[in-house]
């Protein structure tokens, strides 16, 4: 027999453990017997919720991940206990082990109210959420439980904490600020500064300057990244993954666009060869096109040179709208309209051998600084 909708049964749970307490009082209340209105939709929303979820992925139920629907979970439950009380204490013992581990990760979280995804990777997600007193936004980044082998779950640990110790040394405007860094589970996450942006990518795509502006608009832009990473180089901190999406760009404030470099963490993921996972996102500018070559053969983890050639990629990309490779990259420079030689000249220097290029961020920055002297100093970047 039908039963009242359970009151707020459509809206969506506020926090993980909220979401993964619903999702068992949902299959304890069918296990029951009670056939809840709307209760098979709800519980394949909060299925997928928690399935979506990389922190819950590996940690949900056996009854949660093998059942996509009420039905086939009733009919297995009430096959394997003949009682509603055995059915209850099943599943409560099911879910208990994730529960606690959630009430325990309540205290790391219990100031912030999740809002929305802002984006996911191959590494991890990233979530909006709003300090509940405060009221103030902050990205939380979620890594994959251990992004390594098992058997070196706790070295990458301990690798990722130590990276993330170094970059609480950066303070510098145009890039991320990283607040606070903690374990979720088995998970860690980074809590850092939100700002409403675009990756690079897809403002360059909505804004695209005409043709004639195209050349030194780029050039600032490039110029621009090279004095941010001038800064993290003479704290020495290499990027090693820098690409169009991990720039983010926000409005304009006093004539300027605001710029913010992201992911500089990624660096300690590829000090441990685990580069192809960069390369696992649906996106089409993944890292694979912007990565010094000098990594994928396992050299120059540490030299800032490596990102001197990501920032002549984006340059390149840029101007062409490509990434770099093999022979097309000076057939497709000559091809831009207007295109300076110098500039030409200094992005091939960039994405050529790694002892012919500028040696840092400083070193491009100053180069560009030379380059556009002479041209027009108007610019929002």
């Amino acid at each position: 027999m039908a039963t009242e909708k359970e009151p707020g049964g459509a809206e969506e749970p506020e926090s993980v453990l909220a979401l993964v307490t619903a999702l068992r009082d949902t299959m304890i209340a069918r296990a029951e017997g009670l056939r809840l209105e709307d209760a098979d939709a709800r519980y394949q929303a909060l299925r997928a919720q928690a399935l979506g979820l990389l922190l819950l992925r590996d940690q949900l139920p056996a009854s949660v991940v093998e059942h996509s629907t009420l039905l086939s979970f009733w009919y297995v439950i009430k096959s394997k206990f003949s009682t509603y009380a055995e059915r209850r204490t099943y599943l409560v013992d099911e879910f208990r082990p994730l529960i606690r581990s959630l009430e325990a990760d309540t205290e790391a979280l219990g100031d912030y109210k999740r809002e929305r995804m802002l984006g996911q990777g191959g590494f991890g997600q990233v979530w909006l959420y709003r300090h509940r007193y405060l009221d103030l936004p902050f990205a939380f980044k979620f890594f994959k439980p251990h992004p390594f082998n098992q058997h070196d779950a706790e070295s990458a640990t301990k690798r990722f904490f130590r990276e993330a110790r170094i970059l609480f040394q950066l303070r510098h405007d145009d890039i991320i600020q990283i607040y606070d860094v903690a374990m979720l589970g088995k998970a860690p996450f980074i809590r850092m500064e939100y700002l409403e942006s675009e990756p690079l990518e897809t403002w360059w795509r909505n804004n695209r300057p005409q043709p004639v502006q195209i050349v030194i608009t780029a050039a600032y832009l490039v110029k621009r990244l090279s004095a941010a990473m001038a800064y993290a180089h003479r704290q020495q901190i290499v990027h090693r993954d820098l690409k169009p999406n991990n720039i983010l760009i926000g409005p304009l404030i006093a004539t300027k666009h605001q710029i913010r470099i992201i992911d500089f963490g990624m660096g300690a993921f590829i000090d441990h060869g685990e580069l192809s996972r960069l390369t696992r996102t649906n996106d089409p500018l993944h890292s694979g096109g912007f990565i010094d070559p000098e990594l994928r053969s396992g050299a120059g983890a540490r030299d800032p040179r490596v990102d001197v050639y990501s920032l002549g990629a984006i340059w390149f990309f840029l101007l062409t709208n490509r990434t770099p490779h093999g022979t097309i990259i000076e057939r497709s420079l000559k091809a831009v309209e207007n295109l300076p030689a110098e500039h030409s000249e200094l992005i091939l220097q960039c994405l050529g051998p790694i002892d012919e290029r500028p040696k840092d961020g400083g070193d491009l920055e100053a180069k560009l600084r030379e380059i556009l002297r002479q041209k027009d100093s108007r610019s929002d970047w």
